[in-house]
């Protein structure tokens, strides 16, 4: 009987002792098989947010940061900065009397032969003795036909180089030796009306015309002189002027449609200062 009980008791044991070693076991394996998936946990917020920058792609360059807008230009000078150096145009040159034939006509051709010179400036075509000198009878025949007088104002100029030219002209009052400057600069000639026997031409037979113009086609501004082509004399080509000389002497022709006889030095000297400015056609200022 004890027997038995022994051999009883030991089954007992070793039952038992198996029955742990399979749970422990099924515990891990079920522990492995079934991990928590991590994939599918909420995320927990952190207590300090810190932001997170993506790297730019780098097939795409980022942005730059927009420059500002630059601020408004100033409003632009009326006049161009004149040119530092020595400044002439190219304008032909041929004098009042081509032929040297100093007749009434050709005497009181200055007006005449200062606008052919402008426009065969403007139109690039040449100019000689010939082509001036046909030139002064069709402009002469023209404006006796259209009411011009012998003597024109700086407003008839402007009209006539306005209709029988076809070119841009208007009349300055006042000017300057700085807008002068800026009208050549810009490529314009200046045309000024003058008290012909204040600006000292010993080429002259003197005492020298009552009322004359010339073209200013240049400036010296290291000797302050003007250069001009004067078609009183045969030697006007690039003819200089001190500035001072030729401004102090500007005078407008007094008296529309009248002529010399009508008029003295002291009444021309009394006629407001003016000067007719010339550009190509469609040219504004």
């Amino acid at each position: 009987m004890g027997t038995y009980r022994f051999i009883f008791a030991a089954f007992v044991v070793i039952l038992a002792g198996c029955s742990r070693a399979q749970v422990t076991d099924g515990a891990a394996e079920v522990a492995r098989v079934i991990p928590a998936p991590v994939e599918s946990q909420s995320p927990q917020p952190s207590s300090e947010a810190t932001p997170s920058v993506p790297a730019p792609s780098p097939s795409v360059p980022a942005s730059p940061t927009p420059s500002p807008l630059p601020s408004p230009l100033p409003s632009p000078n009326p006049f161009p900065p004149a040119v530092s150096g020595l400044l002439i145009l190219p304008v032909p040159f041929v004098p009042q009397a081509p032929y040297a034939v100093w007749d009434e006509l050709h005497n009181e051709a200055c007006e005449e032969a200062s606008m052919l010179m402008a426009d065969a400036f403007f139109s690039g075509e040449s100019l000689n003795a010939h082509l001036m000198e046909q030139g002064i009878l069709n402009l002469v025949k023209w404006e006796t036909a259209n009411g011009y007088g012998m003597d024109v104002t700086a407003a008839e100029t402007a009209l006539i180089l306005r209709d029988y030219f076809q070119l841009s002209a208007a009349v300055e009052a006042n000017p300057t030796a700085e807008s002068i400057r800026g009208h050549l600069s810009a490529g314009r000639l200046v045309l000024l009306p003058l008290s012909g026997r204040d600006i000292g031409n010993p080429y002259f037979r003197q005492p020298g015309p009552l009322y004359h113009m010339l073209v200013v086609r240049g400036h010296d501004p290291e000797r302050r002189e003007f250069v001009t082509n004067d078609p009183g004399t045969r030697r006007g080509e690039q003819y200089r002027y001190a500035e001072t000389t030729l401004l102090s002497a500007v005078h407008d022709w007094p008296l529309a449609g009248k002529t010399k006889d009508d008029v003295t030095e002291t009444l021309l000297r009394a006629s407001p200062p003016v000067a007719i400015i010339v550009g190509r056609a469609g040219d504004r200022w």
